[in-house]
């Protein structure tokens, strides 16, 4: 991906921050490495924002060209609009302790669950005899062979080297690697902030799944 030009602004969503330094980074949300996020460079309001939050931004680099925001400013993501956040800026001497939740209510640990549930659904009606073996053997495959492309997409995009092509991994999911992909994007905080590249992968997602349902009630009238 080519980066934009230092005055013109572009979008993305905290992908992390660090309390105690001051600062963190962006997930682009056209993809490509993330960028650097200083709380200085928040020009608009104080940062008492959330990871996840929308930051709209000029790109720029430092000394050895890595890329970070300048004149950054917090579209969306207060605690007011949306409590679930998490806050970027805690003050320790006076916040009251965030409250406790379970692991499962991590996206990764979401998208893990999903993931397992469709795959076990498959290898279900595959023991019932509604499906031969090698659908689910095929989803497993095919997930693996996504998920590893993720990883090397979103190493590649830290690396600032040649991309994978997002068509390319929407003909993995598409082939059955979407269980893969789901995991791979919460997992490696990756493509989970571009909104078009979601819808796509989603519709693959309610494709494979409809698919499925239609088949089964089929087999079952019959």
């Amino acid at each position: 991906m080519k980066p934009p030009g230092s005055n013109q602004r572009t979008r993305g969503s905290v992908r992390m921050w660090d309390d105690e330094k001051g600062f963190g980074f962006i997930e682009p949300e056209d993809g490509g490495p993330d960028v650097f996020l200083h709380m200085r460079a928040l020009a608009n309001r104080a940062p008492r924002h959330a990871v996840g939050a929308i930051v709209s931004y000029r790109y720029g680099t430092d000394d050895q060209q890595r890329p970070r925001a300048l004149d950054a400013r917090l579209e969306s993501g207060t605690p007011s609009a949306n409590p679930t956040f998490s806050p970027l800026i805690t003050n320790r001497r006076t916040a009251a302790a965030p409250p406790r939740t379970s692991r499962w209510a991590e996206p990764k640990m979401q998208a893990a669950l999903g993931a397992s549930v469709f795959l076990g659904a498959l290898i279900g009606a595959a023991t019932l005899g509604f499906l031969t073996a090698w659908v689910p053997a095929l989803y497993a495959v095919m997930s693996s062979l996504t998920f590893t492309a993720y990883h090397m997409d979103k190493s590649r995009a830290e690396n600032r080297s040649q991309r994978t092509p997002e068509n390319t991994l929407h003909l993995l999911e598409a082939l059955g690697g979407w269980p893969g992909a789901l995991l791979a994007q919460h997992w490696f905080h990756h493509k989970t902030g571009k909104v078009t590249y979601q819808v796509i992968f989603w519709l693959i997602v309610t494709a494979h799944i409809g698919l499925w349902i239609w088949w089964t009630l089929g087999r079952v009238k019959s």
